[in-house]
């Protein structure tokens, strides 16, 4: 009989985004969140693209040209991309919230972002706008940008054939740092379990 697995009682989730402005009601294009362990019985992986077409004439989201411009470049046929597979705002939200619920249920959520004074507060605002409440605590968001700058032996590189920018490619790329800090650090370790 096998051994009946042991998680612990903190989760890590990984949060992306691509969005079409840097302000904080920036209209989101692509979500994108990974937990750092797989947990039996819970999806691993999150990832949701939205209309852009949806925040025609919205005003409760910003989108500029040189952000529309920036992901053309990067990724020619991004945005239409987001069309073409996107959900509607209040769809993706709700998706959203359903994949962190599920681990908030069970576990302390911690979230994490390459700069989650830009990430947290976009999607905060994206939640608010389909009047739903964010389904993470604002003492347990982290920046990952930080996290790895203090852990300067920590150098992951990008998987080769992944896409900067599109937010599944991204999110799996820092839970990948993420995961090479904790390893690290017994210290870490302990204060992440």
């Amino acid at each position: 009989m096998a051994a009946p697995k042991v998680y612990p009682k903190k989760v890590n989730i990984i949060v992306d985004i691509e969005s079409l402005d840097t302000a904080h009601n920036a209209a989101i294009i692509d979500i994108a969140a990974v937990a750092l362990y797989e947990v039996e019985g819970l999806p691993r992986y999150f990832n949701v693209k939205v209309k852009p077409s949806q925040y025609l004439g919205h005003t409760a989201f910003t989108a500029n040209n040189a952000t529309r411009d920036f992901h053309e470049k990067q990724n020619p046929g991004y945005l239409q991309e987001c069309e073409d597979q996107g959900l509607t705002i209040q769809e993706a939200a709700l998706e959203l919230f359903s994949f962190m619920q599920s681990y908030n249920d069970v576990f302390e959520l911690h979230c994490w972002s390459q700069g989650k004074d830009f990430d947290f507060p976009i999607l905060s605002n994206f939640m608010k706008v389909a009047e739903l409440d964010v389904p993470w605590n604002y003492g347990k968001v982290h920046c990952l940008r930080d996290f790895v700058w203090m852990n300067p032996k920590c150098r992951i590189h990008p998987t080769p054939g992944s896409v900067k920018h599109k937010a599944l490619d991204d999110a799996v790329f820092e839970a990948r740092q993420l995961h090479e800090v904790l390893q690290s650090n017994s210290w870490y370790q302990r204060l992440m379990s």
